[in-house]
């Protein structure tokens, strides 16, 4: 996610006390955050974890991996080698369906950024950085990055997409 790339250049450009790259950075965060919102949208899952708080997350680094307990055997060597070929055509979505009515043990793994969090904290560090605040800007940009949660799911019990409130 190129948001998060632009958030971490900038807190490196304001610890180098460059605060024309920080708010050029910020400021290409900011627009790309803002952008591909409606791109991600249909990405979006709440944190299962806590439904209680229901926070909308988008999900930028997921990977899969075969669960402890796979067994190799002929027929789900089958279904992962037909998984692989899905994959390698961007059809994630029907990899897993393989996967899953096959029986075979596989989780994944997502990092989830928080949509609303994220969106306020790029607003505040902007504020922040024209009162010339940058101690602030820079702790406001730090809490994207500790805002980051990492949940993994079993191949039944992915969140459906585009749940966003």
């Amino acid at each position: 996610m190129s948001t998060l790339n632009d958030v971490r250049a900038a807190r490196l450009a304001l610890i180098n006390n460059d605060i024309q790259t920080a708010r050029a950075k910020l400021e290409k965060a900011t627009k790309a955050f803002d952008v591909s919102s409606q791109q991600w949208k249909a990405l979006v899952v709440q944190d299962v974890t806590s439904p209680g708080d229901a926070a909308d997350y988008v999900p930028f680094d997921v990977s899969m991996a075969l669960g402890e307990s796979f067994t190799a055997t002929p027929e789900n060597q089958k279904a992962v080698s037909e998984a692989n070929q899905h994959m390698q055509k961007g059809d994630e979505i029907k990899a897993l369906d393989v996967l899953r009515v096959n029986d075979v043990d596989v989780t994944l793994s997502a990092a989830l950024l928080p949509v609303t969090e994220t969106h306020d904290h790029l607003q505040y560090a902007m504020k922040a950085l024209d009162e010339g605040k940058y101690f602030d800007a820079n702790l406001a940009l730090k809490a994207i990055d500790d805002g980051i949660i990492v949940q993994s799911y079993g191949i039944n019990a992915i969140p459906q997409q585009g749940n966003a409130g």
